[in-house]
C-alpha cells in the first residue's frame, strides 16, 4: 500500500514538473529571490528521484542508477520541449545542470538513507 501511495505521488509530481516547465512563463507565479529558477529545477528532480526510489518494490542499486539516468534524460527532454513547444520558454544548459544536481543528490540521499539500511549495504562501485 505504501509503495502504491508513493507511486501515485510520483505520477502527480511528474505532472507538476511537466506543467511548470512547459507552461508559458506569463502563467507561472512570480517569485522574487536569487536563483529561484535553478533552485526549483534542483528540487523538482531531487523529489522526483526520491519518490521514484521509494515506490520501487525491489531496492537494488541498478534500479536506483536507472532512475538517476532517467531523471537526467527527462530533464534534458523537457528542456528541448521548452525550446520547441513553447513561445516564452527556451533551452537552458544551467537548468539541465540544476536538474542533474538535484537528481544526483537525490540518488546519494536515497542510497544512503533507504538502500544502505538493507542487510547488504549497497556500494557505489
Amino acid at each position: 500500500m505504501e509503495r502504491n501511495f508513493f507511486f501515485f505521488l510520483l505520477i502527480a509530481w511528474t505532472g507538476i514538473i511537466f506543467y511548470f516547465c512547459l507552461a508559458e512563463s506569463s502563467n507561472l507565479p512570480k517569485i522574487a529571490f536569487p536563483l529561484k529558477d535553478k533552485i526549483v529545477h534542483f528540487l523538482f528532480y531531487f523529489i522526483f528521484v526520491f519518490l521514484f526510489a521509494v515506490s520501487l518494490k525491489e531496492r537494488k542499486i541498478i534500479f536506483l542508477r536507472g532512475i538517476l539516468i532517467f531523471a537526467i534524460l527527462l530533464g534534458l527532454l523537457i528542456e528541448f520541449m521548452q525550446e520547441m513547444c513553447t513561445k516564452s520558454r527556451s533551452f537552458d544548459w544551467f537548468d539541465v545542470l540544476s536538474n542533474a544536481f538535484g537528481a544526483g543528490l537525490g540518488f546519494f540521499v536515497v542510497n544512503y538513507f533507504l538502500f544502505s539500511k538493507q542487510k547488504n549495504k549497497i556500494s557505489l562501485k
